[in-house]
């Protein structure tokens, strides 16, 4: 329905609330919480809240409300924008939120995995036709797969860190290499209970509030009536976006806090749909002697349809150029010819191995057609364990490299429109080229989305990374494409002409982002949740 007005849900009472939750100002525990995978910001916090239940994150935000003292949420700590990492004030870390409070009469699953007790409900929705599951935000996106895999249903989305927590992944909508297929987080959820800035709880089920004319009203027991109004931005037309707030015309409410990296309010229950996991799923490495012939390949099978086999998709198109092959190499290079100059990854899912061997007979002579030297396939056990350790070479290769020369990669997350690829693929090698510093370029090909890893190997090295590295954002602005495609944008700052620029500020300028900062403060008056995200906090001075 349309909606003018939203009112705030009561707080739902949980067996664990009588527990009361830890809290801790021990500076080496406090340590811990004060980086992510990226290591690009050091935060500072007085100390770290561990809620339980909706009922503690209710009351941690409400007096943090009215003391005016800030709150950042912490997941799992494996982002790579700085997102989870305090800027003062408290950390709310959500490792202990792993059961769900509205549990109901059945269908619920008790699940202990590594010292924790986990609580989750799933369920059949007859009227959708659809199977889902109602999951806390502390649960790992590993361990929510491993209790769905003994009931052969699948969450779809596939970001590569599976120790990554729920509430992280629908914080920052993330993907991974099935989102070709199967599409990003924001598609997968139904609902959403929300704890918002004041402390009060939201309950948003997807398709029941939808805002028009992008103005919409929240009744708050504390505030009174607060008037939203979503500015009129140009989101690009990207098949992956986390860059920023998601705002359309005629947009689903709970659109709105898929992607906020935390800034609009504390996931505490999250909704979402299940699909048939499926039989088989059989990875395939191409190996190519020409870069041009493996991205003509990805064309054609971007267009490629099954004509003799039905239920067999391309859930995956990854790349690997010629300098990620060199890193493969170091650990695998008995199984790849000495004159492979770039590799295409492949997965396929199909319902028995007859009907996937079809299958690649079918698209046998497009990989023939574009010369490719070697595939490596099988639905053996242990190739498919290979072929994951595979494909991790790389990133643990990179990792070490860095390591070794004591320096840091600079990473991107660009993706441009299907149009604009070609000409940002050029620019990633001109780039590369330019600064001298060694990379490598892999990626989302199916999506348009390569990540561009520089390697400095010193202090200099990294400076001209870091100039590339705003090139390359720039150039990817200029073609209509997003800062960020998967790992939302947190902290993260390039250099311009000389000075430090907000990542979001490349797509939609100061002004975009101060109509940005008064959607965050109609949400956040106070301006007490993970203050830094999305929009700097010079922006929300004086508003």
């Amino acid at each position: 329905m349309a909606i003018n007005t939203i009112y705030v849900t009561s707080v739902k009472k949980h067996q664990m609330d009588e527990i009361g939750f830890k809290i801790s100002d021990d500076k080496d525990i406090i340590e811990k919480y004060l980086t992510d995978e990226s290591s690009i910001i050091k935060g500072y916090a007085d100390s770290v809240y561990y809620p339980y239940t909706e009922a503690h994150v209710n009351k941690i935000v409400r007096d943090a409300n009215e003391n005016k003292v800030r709150v950042t949420v912490s997941g799992g700590g494996t982002g790579i924008t700085g997102s989870r990492v305090p800027l003062g004030g408290v950390v709310v870390s959500t490792e202990y939120m792993t059961q769900i409070s509205t549990i109901g009469e059945d269908n619920w699953i008790e699940y202990r995995e590594g010292g924790y007790t986990y609580v989750i409900k799933i369920g059949w929705d007859e009227e959708e036709n659809t199977y889902y599951a109602v999951a806390p935000p502390g649960i790992t996106l590993q361990t929510l797969d491993n209790i769905l895999a003994t009931r052969k249903l699948l969450y779809p989305p596939d970001p590569t860190e599976k120790m990554a927590f729920l509430g992280g992944t629908v914080a920052t909508n993330a993907s991974g290499s099935r989102s070709y297929y199967y599409g990003s987080t924001r598609e997968y959820i139904r609902r959403l209970r929300i704890v918002l800035p004041t402390g009060e709880t939201l309950d948003i089920k997807r398709g029941e509030y939808i805002i028009r004319n992008r103005v919409f009203r929240i009744e708050s027991k504390i505030y009174g009536s607060i008037e939203i109004k979503l500015p009129k931005l140009k989101i690009p037309n990207v098949r992956k976006n986390a860059a920023g707030y998601y705002i359309k015309d005629n947009m689903d409410l709970i659109d709105l806090f898929i992607g906020s990296e935390g800034t609009l309010g504390v996931f505490t229950e999250i909704e979402v749909r299940l699909i048939p996991r499926p039989n088989i799923v059989i990875p395939l490495y191409i190996m190519f002697q020409s870069n041009e012939d493996s991205i003509d390949f990805v064309r054609e099978m971007r267009m490629f349809e099954f004509k003799n086999v039905s239920n067999v998709h391309v859930l995956s198109l990854e790349y690997y150029d010629r300098y990620s092959v060199d890193f493969i190499r170091l650990r695998y290079g008995s199984i790849i010819p000495d004159d492979t100059s770039s590799i295409i990854y492949m997965e396929m899912d199909g319902d028995d191995e007859e009907i996937l061997i079809e299958a690649l007979q079918e698209i046998d002579d497009i990989i023939d057609y574009y010369r490719s030297n070697k595939v490596l396939a099988s639905f053996d056990v242990d190739w498919i364990k290979l072929s994951s350790e595979i494909r991790h070479a790389l990133p643990t290769g990179v990792n070490e490299f860095v390591r070794r020369h004591g320096t840091r990669k600079v990473a991107t997350d660009i993706a441009v429109p299907d149009e604009s690829f070609d000409e940002m693929l050029e620019y990633y090698r001109i780039i590369g080229d330019e600064t001298g510093v060694q990379y490598v370029l892999f990626g989302h090909i199916g999506d348009n989305h390569l990540h561009f890893n520089f390697l400095p190997r010193d202090d200099n090295e990294l400076k001209k990374a870091y100039t590339g590295y705003s090139k390359l954002l720039l150039k990817a602005v200029e073609l209509g494409g997003t800062v960020s495609a998967e790992h939302g944008v947190g902290k993260k700052k390039c250099i311009v002409d000389g000075d430090e620029v907000p990542l979001l500020e490349l797509m939609y300028g100061k002004d975009g982002l101060i109509e940005l900062a008064k959607l965050k403060h109609s949400f956040d008056p106070n301006h007490i949740l993970n203050i830094g995200n999305i929009i700097p906090e010079d922006y929300l001075e004086g508003i």
